[in-house]
């Protein structure tokens, strides 16, 4: 189903370096290619890496960091990529973690695909941004999403988290397994749907649901 990738010529690579003592692997390459609908950055280790991930807004961008790793490549700004991609920065973030952050024209669903070879942040659809809610009160329930919608499934060995927004709340935030949502409960987080549990049975919400308006995620610092 997924095409195969076309390398979009944007590549930061150097030459394999000596990893320190202290971390287990190193970055080696950052790339970004289309792959059939999607595009995805591929983050190319010397092994399998830890990572963490987070999502942020103004401007919407994913945050990646690969813990136990060293990076050697340029950290000048990549920019002028391909949509939803606008620019991506990599950097030494403190001693024995690497941070990748990957800036975006606007908010879009992503899935973390973890294999030998280190990871790929896989963008498959951008969602048009909305107008700041009115100061008034609090922004309106989009149509069609008094379920809750999903942003963002990041799929880990030891555990998963899913980019959830709440249509009680009016936010979005991160879920795992067993956390409360909706009046519920996040029952099960695969690789793209996510299964609530109420006391009226199961909700299924799923990455590639249409995705009306909805506000910006909050801030994280």
């Amino acid at each position: 189903m997924r095409a195969a990738a076309v390398a979009l010529g944007v590549v930061l690579a150097v030459a394999p370096a000596v990893v320190a003592q202290d971390a287990t692997v190193s970055v080696r390459e950052v790339s970004v290619a289309r792959d059939g609908d999607a595009v995805a950055v591929r983050v190319t280790t010397s092994g399998r890496p830890r990572w963490r991930t987070q999502a942020l807004g103004d401007p919407f961008r994913v945050v990646v960091d690969l813990d136990g790793a060293t990076y050697r490549l340029p950290e000048t700004p990549t920019t002028a990529l391909v949509e939803p991609v606008r620019e991506i920065r990599g950097s030494q973030f403190r001693k024995g973690v690497v941070r990748v952050v990957i800036v975006l024209e606007g908010r879009a669903d992503f899935a973390v695909e973890p294999d030998e070879r280190g990871l790929r942040v896989v963008f498959t659809r951008a969602v048009a941004a909305r107008p700041e809610p009115s100061p008034s009160g609090p922004a309106p329930a989009p149509a069609g999403a008094t379920r809750g919608l999903v942003y963002g499934i990041v799929m880990r060995e030891e555990r998963s988290f899913a980019y959830l927004w709440d249509p009680a709340t009016r936010q979005t935030g991160v879920y795992k397994v067993g956390d409360a949502f909706a009046g519920g409960v996040v029952e099960t987080i695969e690789e793209r749907r996510v299964v609530i549990r109420g006391a009226d049975g199961t909700i299924e919400l799923k990455l590639d649901d249409p995705k009306p308006d909805a506000p910006t995620p909050p801030k994280k610092n």
